[in-house]
C-alpha cells in the first residue's frame, strides 16, 4: 500500500481581535510599569520583569500558524502559536467527508447557513482556500484550510472522487 504523506504551514493573517488585544496588552503593560514604578518603589524592578515577562508570552499567543498534515487519509491540524507551543485544533479521517471542493467553485453553497464554519486558514481572501464538510455528532462542519500544491495532491490521493472539485 502506497503511504500518502504532505504537510504545509500557513502563517495567519493578524485579525482585527488579536489586534486589539496587542493594544490592549501594550496599554495595560504601560499602565502596570508606571504603578509599579510609582507604588512599589524597591521592588518596582521585579514587578516590571514579571509585567514584561508576562506581555511576552501573551504576544507570541496572538502570533498564530496552523500546519496541516496529511498521512495516508488523516488530516491533522494544528495551531502554532508564537512558534513556541502547539495544540491540536482538529483531526479528520478524509475517507469520511462528506465534500471536498475549493470555496470558489460553488460546490458548498448548498451547506451555507446550515453548517458550523471552523476556519483554519491565513484569514486572507485567496482563491486556494478548500473546504471540507464532515457530519459530526448531530451537526455539519465546514472545516476551511488553505493547502498548498502537495497538499493539495495528497487530498486528490486519497478521495479521488473530489479532485475534479479541487480544480479552478
Amino acid at each position: 500500500m502506497n503511504e500518502v504523506f504532505a504537510e504545509h504551514i500557513v502563517k495567519c493573517r493578524l485579525s482585527p481581535k488579536m489586534l486589539a488585544a496587542r493594544l490592549a496588552l501594550i496599554w495595560g503593560s504601560f499602565v502596570l510599569i508606571i504603578l509599579a514604578g510609582v507604588l512599589l518603589k524597591m521592588a518596582a524592578p521585579i514587578a516590571i520583569g514579571i509585567v514584561l515577562y508576562i506581555a511576552f508570552y501573551l504576544w507570541g499567543l496572538t502570533n498564530v500558524e496552523y500546519e496541516y498534515s496529511i498521512l495516508n487519509s488523516d488530516l491533522t491540524i494544528e495551531a502554532i502559536y508564537g512558534q513556541r507551543s502547539r495544540k491540536r485544533k482538529m483531526e479528520i479521517d478524509l475517507k469520511k467527508a462528506e465534500i471536498i471542493a475549493l470555496l470558489s467553485t460553488g460546490k458548498l453553497d448548498h451547506y451555507s447557513g446550515r453548517v458550523e464554519v471552523r476556519n483554519y486558514s491565513s484569514l486572507t481572501k485567496n482563491d486556494n482556500l478548500v473546504g471540507i464538510v464532515l457530519h459530526e455528532k448531530d451537526t455539519y462542519v465546514e472545516v476551511i484550510i488553505q493547502p498548498n500544491e502537495r497538499v493539495m495532491e495528497a487530498i486528490k490521493a486519497v478521495r479521488p472522487i473530489f479532485a475534479s472539485n479541487l480544480t479552478a
